[in-house]
């Protein structure tokens, strides 16, 4: 979409590129229901792989294809079939042969995306979970291949084919295919935690993908409307090129705001992961790291983008009018995109909690209410200044909104990270039922199971469970320095005991190169029947044993 927007400004005309942003809502709204489906799958199979249960993960991740297969089939239909009605409702109109030119770009524009959502879909939902099954690194590269498609495939539109804006989002659709592909060849791998057999589907509690997904889609449809808003908007007041200004925004905003996209998918899943761990000190630690990089990094990229705007604009427009509007509508997004990272970390991180209601006020607040609230203040006194600066201003209202539910939920104005997180009191166990401890050496490993004896020990757990506790601790951990730890610096593994209740859970995650202990167990006292005694001994009073691969982390976790 990024690459549409650059060659229609420079090969179709003002027109074109005012079409591309009334149609640009259409791509947001198909987002939108693939959104539900998409994050609340990722949501549900991460909490469930933070619990062991890869079973439930997989039943969860085929029941999402099959609805979404349906779904974009009734999408694609109608988007072909309905595109003038859609047109429409999106802004356009034929009340001048200017805007019946746009009209007719804008119909062929949601034909061809329409072609295209089932691959669209594909790759949409495809890519976090490549995430989750330890091959991230396939994400990548089939964005660039489908990049090439989509710039090869523009640029022999708009100089052989001439198929119009129809053809600038047929080669889109077509760069969705290739990617859709790419992504596609993970399932030939034989390590894959995922597999793709609707008859492993899970239906029951499925329901929970739409109500975790929700936010995700109240976001994109908020999104939307702002869109379609600002359209109107800037019609009223500045006719086509305040809609072409607000385009080449748009797309420069998809530029440089893919490291706060990013950023919030990156806490969305971690959240999901954590809470399902019920790691109270891994949530913190999450958030701190995510505020820090939204505030360091996009801080960077927002002076840089407010420096070298008028280098910017000229890649989308040639038109000196709607060149000089760009320039501004940029600097006013630049301004606000610290602001946006602050409040997406919050959004991600609260729907990560399972949050579902405040995630949903506190994006319909972000991403339309406030926008709208303040673009109708503020054009009266400044023109269309005034929808430029909404974007900021909504951020600073939204960030205060959080805030101020945040002082009513926890009745204080005592500043804590744990009231600011909206973290219940109850959600992790004291500090009398749990022994943690990092280690990457021998020493680390003796001192991890020493712990994890004495944690017993202080809850009464009988001596015969404690010792098969602590010698299942050392023999799992000592596995890992030995076997797996090749630089200590780099390398750990984290070891975690919890009572609770009648059980006893033990998890262990390191950052080693992929291998499963319990295979590797099982291996050893085939061949060696006194090895391991004290993992025998908690593998025949176990309750459940599971081994996840997940983030390029090892996840053992045991519960007795």
């Amino acid at each position: 979409m990024v690459i549409d927007g650059v060659i229609i400004g420079q090969f179709l005309g003002t027109n074109a590129i005012a079409a591309y942003g009334l149609a640009l809502p259409m791509f947001i709204a198909t987002n939108a229901v693939f959104g539900i489906f998409a994050t609340g799958a990722q949501s549900l199979c991460g909490n469930c792989m933070g619990r062991g249960d890869m079973k439930s993960a997989n039943g969860f991740f085929n029941a999402t294809m099959i609805v979404m297969v349906a779904l974009s089939i009734l999408i694609t239909a109608g988007m072909i079939f309905f595109a003038e009605p859609l047109a429409i409702l999106l802004g356009a109109n034929t009340s001048t042969p200017e805007m019946a030119d746009i009209m007719q770009n804008t119909k062929g524009y949601i034909i061809g995306l329409g072609v295209g959502v089932f691959f669209q879909f594909g790759a949409r939902i495809l890519s976090p979970f490549m995430q989750l099954d330890n091959d991230r690194g396939k994400v990548a590269p089939a964005a660039i291949c489908g990049s090439a498609v989509n710039i090869t495939g523009d640029l022999l539109n708009a100089f052989v084919l001439n198929w119009g804006m129809f053809g600038m989002a047929f080669m889109s659709s077509m760069s969705f295919v290739t990617e859709f592909i790419f992504l596609s060849t993970h399932f030939l791998k034989k390590d894959k935690n995922y597999k793709i057999n609707p008859k492993l589907a899970v239906w029951k509690g499925w329901g929970q993908v739409i109500l975790i997904g929700l936010p995700t889609a109240v976001q994109a449809v908020c999104s939307t409307a702002k869109s379609i808003f600002m359209n109107y908007g800037l019609l009223a007041l500045a006719g086509s090129i305040g809609v072409a200004a607000f385009s080449i925004q748009s797309n420069s905003q998809n530029v440089f705001g893919c490291v706060t996209i990013a950023l919030g998918a990156t806490i969305l899943m971690l959240a999901n992961i954590y809470e399902g761990e019920e790691d109270n000190t891994a949530l913190k630690n999450l958030f701190k790291h995510g505020m820090t990089v939204a505030v360091a990094i996009v801080g960077a990229i927002s002076v840089v983008l407010f420096i070298f705007a008028p280098f910017v604009a000229p890649l989308y427009t040639n038109d000196s009018e709607v060149l000089d509007m760009a320039i501004t509508a940029i600097r006013f997004y630049a301004a606000g995109m610290i602001l946006y990272s602050i409040s997406l970390t919050i959004q991600n991180f609260i729907q990560g909690t399972k949050k579902i209601g405040l995630t949903i006020v506190i994006c319909a607040c972000c991403e339309i209410i406030y926008v709208v609230v303040a673009a109708l203040s503020l054009s009266p006194f400044f023109g269309v200044y005034g929808y430029w600066a909404a974007f900021a201003v909504a951020q600073i209202l939204t960030i205060l909104t959080y805030c101020v539910i945040v002082i009513i939920r926890k009745k204080t104005l005592k500043f804590s990270l744990d009231n600011f997180l909206l973290l219940p009191k109850d959600f992790e166990a004291d500090t009398s039922k749990k022994f943690e401890f990092t280690a990457s050496d021998e020493e680390g490993v003796m001192m991890s199971s020493f712990g994890a004896e004495v944690l017993c020990q202080k809850n009464n757990i009988d001596a015969k469970k404690t010792n098969a506790i602590s010698l299942c601790v050392e023999e799992m951990a000592m596995n890992v320095v030995e076997t797996g730890i090749k630089d200590a610096n780099k390398q750990r593994v984290d070891v975690k005991v919890l009572v609770k209740g009648d059980n006893i859970i033990i998890r262990l995650r390191d950052n080693c190169p992929a291998m499963n202990p319990i295979e590797h167990f099982k291996k050893i006292s085939d061949e060696d029947p006194f090895a391991a005694i004290g993992i025998k001994m908690v593998m025949n009073i176990a309750k459940d044993v599971n081994y996840i691969s997940t983030m390029k982390l090892n996840n053992l976790i045991i519960t007795i």
